[in-house]
């Protein structure tokens, strides 16, 4: 977890994986490749079968990359990184993959960047003798809103709700920080939220900071992000 400082902006942040039910035409078998790409909302991933091809962990690294990039014309899922994101190089340190993409990866909203990251970090792992994922641009390390290296990403990095329904939910308590009536300083609001294992929670935590603290100042349910 990753802290967030600033008015009306969450103290701790998740960066959070939710994974939608397959349908019958892009959903997996057992022992089949794949790759995730990002649902229609882009609130969310879909795992979908796909050929990996290559001899070597930085080959198969590479069709997994150029394979995120296709455009589809299907309804239910998009692509997961854009095609203007070009991939400059890859290099396998030990188990570590470390993977350059040029300077359009930060043209992409910062929502759309982590899910776009979990997709990839995802995606990388089902490869042998791949542990980690480091991503830089330009051959520098990538950097987080307040100028903040990323780091070493791994699965311990990734909450992932693979194989929950469209239906499922979860609970959960936010710390939110909002001003105060004359601005002046934040006032701390725990808000207990019920919401959609679907739903990518940092999505959520930007819909409760535009809503603003609850009357209350105490506790609020809220089932609308589906």
């Amino acid at each position: 977890m990753k802290k967030r400082k600033g008015i009306a902006v969450l103290l701790i942040l998740i960066l959070s994986l939710a994974v939608t039910a397959c349908g019958d035409h892009y959903g997996v078998e057992e022992g089949e490749s794949y790759i995730y790409c990002m649902n229609t909302d882009k609130t969310g991933l879909v795992k979908v079968a796909t050929k990996i091809s290559g001899n070597s962990a930085i080959k198969k690294a590479e069709s997994v990359i150029d394979e995120m990039k296709k455009p589809t014309n299907e309804i239910e899922y998009t692509q997961a990184i854009p095609e203007q994101v070009k991939l400059l190089d890859c290099a396998l340190k030990g188990s570590i993959l470390e993977i350059n993409f040029s300077e359009e990866y930060y043209e992409v909203k910062p929502l759309d960047e982590k899910l776009m990251r979990a997709a990839i970090v995802q995606s990388l792992f089902q490869i042998d003798g791949i542990d980690a994922v480091s991503v830089r641009v330009e051959g520098k390390p990538l950097k987080d809103n307040e100028g903040n290296d990323v780091g070493l990403m791994n699965e311990d990095d990734i909450v992932d709700a693979t194989g929950s329904s469209l239906s499922s939910y979860q609970t959960d308590t936010l710390t939110l920080y909002f001003a105060d009536q004359n601005g002046s300083k934040l006032v701390k609001q725990e808000v207990d939220v019920h919401y959609s294992s679907n739903v990518l929670k940092e999505k959520l935590i930007v819909e409760k900071l535009m809503q603003g603290p609850s009357e209350e100042g105490g506790l609020s349910n809220d089932q609308s992000s589906r």
